[in-house]
């Protein structure tokens, strides 16, 4: 099964020449921090969305969930370290999150919460995640480091954490800081790719 998600993998990235990387490190102040990011694909194609947060147990254990342009649940990972191309700069730890969506033009929603706090497959404008524990400033902030890669407008992204229990704006107001996209010639090459390849 290994070797067949990872050859899907390398049809999928062999045809993302025109993929960008987005990335956003930001500090999440308490446990019930959620992170929202809407960004716009921009053809039919696959969308890469991966963590490097977990950094061995000294950071946080994310969970990613996804949602469509109503807002619409789509999918969610908490524990998948075999996302990242093989040569990224930063690595995904055991505990890291991942998803590969095959998807169609359009805006879409990613988020980022700490585990246990699991989405609960409401619309993401709609009370999505219901974790119900006392609400305490982190030490410090775990350090959130988000990465998507795919044929995305980087330049109309935009950014929000916000407090489970305050409610998510629809209207996010941030724009993904600079810098926040690189063209991936050292990932890519001409169009090709190595991975992780754990069979």
């Amino acid at each position: 099964m290994k070797k067949l998600v990872t050859l899907l993998f390398c049809l999928m990235l062999s045809s993302a020449s025109q993929a960008a990387l987005l990335t956003i490190n930001e500090l999440f102040k308490t446990n019930n921090d959620v992170a929202v990011v809407q960004l716009e694909l921009l053809t039919d194609s696959p969308l890469i969305i991966f963590t490097t947060s977990f950094d061995y147990g000294a950071n946080f254990d994310p969970i990613v969930a996804f949602y469509d342009n109503e807002g619409n649940f789509i999918a969610y990972n908490d524990d998948n370290e075999y996302v990242a191309p093989y040569n990224f700069p930063e690595e995904q730890t055991f505990w890291d999150s991942g998803l590969i969506l095959d998807l169609l033009t359009g805006t879409y929603y990613i988020t980022v919460s700490e585990y246990p706090n699991f989405p609960n497959r409401n619309n993401l404008f709609d009370d999505p995640y219901n974790q119900r524990r006392d609400i305490m400033p982190i030490d410090d902030g775990p350090q959130l480091s988000l990465h998507v890669i795919g044929n995305i407008d980087v330049d109309s992204a935009l950014w929000e954490v916000f407090r489970d229990d305050t409610g998510l704006s629809r209207n996010l107001p941030t724009p993904v800081p600079e810098p926040s996209t690189q063209l991936l010639a050292l990932l890519f090459g001409l169009g090709l790719i190595r991975l992780k390849c754990r069979v």
